[in-house]
């Protein structure tokens, strides 16, 4: 898949997931994790190789998906807008 878009069919329908976007988001432990002990949590991203005080940033794509039924044409949006200057395209 490029960052642009990837197609694919369900049944008849022609679907293609484009890119609105992304954004960094800093520290995402302290984000995603808030209420996890510490050590557990370290722990926990250790057996994914993944050293907590390295884990500087995580890039979120924010992908949308637009479906061809033959008739119509649908977007279904992650509504994620101008979130930041990265999103919204």
């Amino acid at each position: 898949m490029n960052t642009q878009n990837y197609r694919f069919r369900v049944g008849t329908f022609e679907c293609i997931v484009v890119s609105d976007g992304s954004f960094a988001y800093p520290h995402p432990a302290q984000i995603f994790f808030a209420n996890a002990p510490p050590q557990r949590l370290e722990e926990v991203l250790r057996t994914y190789d993944i050293v907590l005080e390295e884990w500087e940033q995580y890039v979120s794509p924010y992908p949308s998906l637009v479906v061809d039924t033959g008739k119509q044409k649908l977007l279904v949006d992650t509504g994620a807008g101008k979130l930041v200057p990265t999103t919204g395209t």
